[in-house]
């Protein structure tokens, strides 16, 4: 673009209520503050893929949001990590506004004079800026930003009206991939309701002994058994583990054996369900945890921090895992849904993380994962599961897939339209 022009977000921080800073010091904020309910707490966690989530919230009391009103974020505001996943920011949203500037994070507050705040957001979240953040943070062990660091950060601004309509551009994308966020929730959590109750609640076999009508097909009642035995589970099925129907780590790269050139999935980009980046390596310059043979079909827990959520279902082919994650393999394809529901399911990664050890770096041994408990019905049980569970499963991987595609075309689009390559307009018909 013609009026391009260099500058940085400390420079679009000046004036008219403009800042950079940290978020309140461990001082000012003791663990005990933390509390169940209340005013929400960003934190490094809460960061992901460009947006503020809940999962993992921390709250503090209404009275001392306000002691620490000056690190109340605003409509706006860009929060930072500011350690660890350095390169991680989101721009708060109505939805947000209010919240805490927590202490592992920082906030820049941008002059709406010099800059678009959402324009910012992109910028900052455009490769080439997220990778000046890891090449500029203090630290090899745990890396680390400051204001001084932030302000620095280099920005190419058009004039501001310029930036707005670029914003709405890669707006209008990622309330597609927010659609596809939604939907997937949804069809998760009747996946996981169903699961629930056939497979931990025994709806059926229970409704069959107390005698309530009948809520599934008749086809389907008839295969549910009408009490449950002495070890709690309907009679007929098994008290088990998902050892009885999946395998654990099947599949290792080894030193003879092993591609030239693999995509990685690593812990830390695995969240709750996504797989939110892969990363291509030459095997000789590959991590050395990329190890795991990942396959369609397998789940992925994570056993470091287990509460951090690192698991997925693996819905493409070609991927390699780290050493970190328990993978388990079906023994039947059939029953890959019902493999992903128990081991996935919240009880489950409560269970996980409750188990592990180790200090600075609570772990559990991927045999945990796999002795998660679970009723083995009859296989005529489990093939009905699985005709219900798997059309919802395949959406869900397909919504993802649609999702990293639009993404990756709003990430193309965004250094187009700062240089003029595509103009706004045509940029908003390909967003259409």
């Amino acid at each position: 673009m013609e009026d391009m022009r260099p500058t940085t977000l400390g420079e679009i921080c000046t004036g008219n209520g403009g800042t950079i800073q940290t978020g309140p010091f461990g001082s000012q904020l003791h663990r005990s503050d933390y509390r169940d309910f209340g005013v929400p707490v960003i934190m490094p966690t809460n960061i992901r893929n460009g947006r503020i989530v809940l999962d993992g919230i921390a709250y503090i009391a209404e009275s001392d949001a306000e002691r620490l009103g000056r690190h109340r974020a605003k409509l706006g505001d860009i929060i930072f990590s500011r350690r660890g996943e350095v390169d991680k920011c989101a721009v708060v949203t109505e939805r947000e506004a209010g919240w805490l500037c927590g202490t592992g994070c920082l906030l820049a507050r941008i002059n709406p004079s010099k800059a678009d705040p959402s324009y910012v957001g992109y910028h900052i979240n455009f490769d080439v800026t997220r990778l000046w953040l890891r090449q500029h943070a203090v630290g090899l062990v745990m890396p680390n930003l400051n204001t001084g660091i932030l302000s620095r950060i280099p920005l190419a601004a058009p004039r501001v009206f310029k930036q707005r309509k670029i914003a709405a551009v890669l707006s209008a994308i990622d309330d597609k991939i927010e659609l596809n966020r939604r939907m997937n929730e949804t069809l998760e959590a009747s996946a996981r309701a169903l699961f629930w109750d056939w497979f931990v609640d025994f709806g059926p076999t229970r409704a069959k002994f107390e005698g309530r009508p009948a809520y599934l097909a008749p086809d389907l009642w008839s295969l549910f058994p009408d009490r449950l035995g002495d070890d709690g589970v309907p009679e007929g099925w098994i008290a088990d583990t998902l050892a009885a129907i999946a395998k654990l780590n099947p599949e290792t790269w080894g030193v003879k054996d092993h591609p030239n050139e693999l995509r990685y999935v690593d812990l830390s980009n695995t969240k709750w369900g996504y797989v939110e980046k892969v990363e291509p390596y030459y095997w000789a310059d590959a991590p050395s945890r990329a190890r795991r043979v990942l396959r369609p079909g397998d789940t992925i827990v994570g056993t470091v921090r287990p509460a951090n959520g690192s698991y997925a279902y693996v819905g493409e082919p070609d991927l390699t895992g780290s050493t970190g994650f328990a993978v388990l393999r079906p023994t039947v394809e059939r029953d890959r849904v019902v493999v992903w529901c128990a081991a996935t399911s919240p009880e489950n990664i409560e269970r996980l993380a409750h188990l592990a050890d180790g200090g600075a770096y609570p772990a559990v041994r991927p045999e945990a994962v796999l002795s998660t408990e679970i009723a083995v019905p009859s296989p005529e049980i489990l093939s009905a599961f699985a005709q219900m569970v798997t059309p919802l499963l395949e959406r869900i991987e397909a919504n993802k897939i649609e999702s990293r595609t639009l993404a990756a075309s709003r990430d193309a689009l965004l250094p187009k339209l700062m240089s003029g390559e595509i103009r706004v307009l045509e940029a908003e018909a390909l967003a259409a």
